[in-house]
């Protein structure tokens, strides 16, 4: 079966801060995040941000959401006037996915300020039925 990479990337924070739309029905082999922050003078904290199919806000923190939350990576910055990063890949995966379903990124500040600027990619590795 081929494998397909699908990129999700932002540098803004919010919900739906990046989405796309599945082209095929496919099974999630894997993700890998990458997340750099910069924070400006006298801001520090974090950011998490969130994978999720169907579900254009964030439910970090919350159960029994209308969607499903895929993965969630957290990039920490306790250091004001610096750069923060993170990365995390997760393997051997089997989640399937529909035609039509839309994947979003969406992200929640974690503790203190929301970084000056930011730079989040996912990629999504899906094999095709």
């Amino acid at each position: 079966m081929p494998t397909r990479a699908y990129k999700l990337y932002t540098t803004t924070a919010g919900n739906n801060a990046a989405t796309l739309v599945v082209a095929a029905n496919s099974r999630i082999r894997a993700i890998s995040w990458d997340l750099i922050a910069i924070n400006g003078a006298n801001v520090t904290g974090g950011e998490t941000v969130q994978l999720c199919i169907n579900m254009g806000s964030s439910s970090i923190g919350t159960n029994n959401t209308s969607g499903f939350d895929l993965s969630s990576c957290t990039v920490t910055n306790n250091v004001a006037s610096s750069v923060a990063s993170a990365q995390k890949t997760i393997a051997g995966l089997d989640i399937p996915l529909k035609a039509g379903d839309q994947l979003c990124l969406n992200t929640t500040t974690s503790g203190g300020n929301a970084e000056t600027s930011r730079a989040y990619t996912c990629h999504v590795y899906v094999e095709q039925a």
